[in-house]
């Protein structure tokens, strides 16, 4: 299958559909849990099997960031010592957005209301499906640069994200579950989450060959963010003592599926 589509859509039609594909792993995760699990239930007995899968999700973006995608920005990136601030650009663009604009606007929308307790604490849902779009808008936009650079890595960096999609489309509607919300409203927002991703991945969709170098270092940028300073911390969180084994396992995998990529002549 991979190869048809290879030979047959032009990477920026490869990355929409894969990007609708992962954005819909965030739909399935919340509709799984809105439909078999009651309330905060749902978090406690989700948690285990899906932190696993985020790991080793997380093992593979830093391996494809950090043997892929960042020497390809230094190859075509001209001149090349811009490199490192484009790889460092899209890691700090993911983190500023989520930690500080999203949390200033949010905060600026409940600042009326700081005296309810009990009206702050219905908004941690939407503030966690808010920041979660961001999170999934940059999913779309490092899909999209994997789909530019080759239909291969495409599909590698789809496959990693999609590891960690249905657990985050589960969290969602877990906490919104927990939080009082009805059953469409957990499987909602876990498809507006989804929904980013598309949105990222039509951004990158313009750019043309000769861009390529900037948009494999953003998604670079992106890729690390993601999986070392959200899955992984993540994982370790939850108390998983085999989150390192998971991780190496996600890291192994991706340079065993690179090897025989290369060697078959995919790439």
């Amino acid at each position: 299958m991979e190869a048809a589509l290879k030979m047959t859509l032009p990477p920026q039609d490869l990355a929409l559909i894969l990007a609708l594909f992962a954005g819909s792993g965030n739909a399935a995760g919340g509709l799984l849990v809105a439909r078999s699990l009651p309330g905060g239930d749902a978090v406690r007995r989700s948690s285990g099997p899906l932190a696993a899968l985020t790991q080793v999700g997380a093992g593979i973006l830093i391996a494809v960031a950090l043997l892929e995608f960042v020497p390809v920005t230094l190859d075509t990136m001209r001149p090349r010592v811009w490199a490192a601030p484009l790889i460092l650009l899209g890691y700090l663009l993911v983190h500023v957005v989520e930690y500080t604009i999203v949390p200033y606007w949010l905060g600026k929308s409940e600042k009326p209301q700081t005296q309810k307790p009990q009206t702050l604490r219905s908004s941690v849902p939407y503030t966690l499906v808010m920041a979660l779009m961001v999170h999934s808008f940059f999913d779309g936009v490092a899909i999209g640069a994997a789909a530019l650079l080759s239909s291969t890595f495409g599909w590698l960096v789809f496959a990693a994200m999609l590891m960690h999609k249905f657990p985050v489309g589960a969290t969602v509607a877990s906490v919104m579950l927990s939080a009082g919300g009805s059953r469409n409203a957990a499987v909602g927002s876990a498809a507006l989450v989804g929904t980013a991703t598309v949105v990222g991945a039509l951004l990158v969709r313009p750019l043309h060959a000769a861009q390529i170098g900037f948009a494999v270092g953003i998604g670079a940028g992106v890729m690390l963010y993601v999986a070392a300073t959200e899955l992984i911390p993540a994982g370790s969180a939850q108390k998983q003592g085999l989150a390192s084994v998971y991780v190496l396992s996600g890291v192994v995998l991706f340079a065993v599926t690179d090897f025989f990529v290369r060697k078959a002549g995919l790439q």
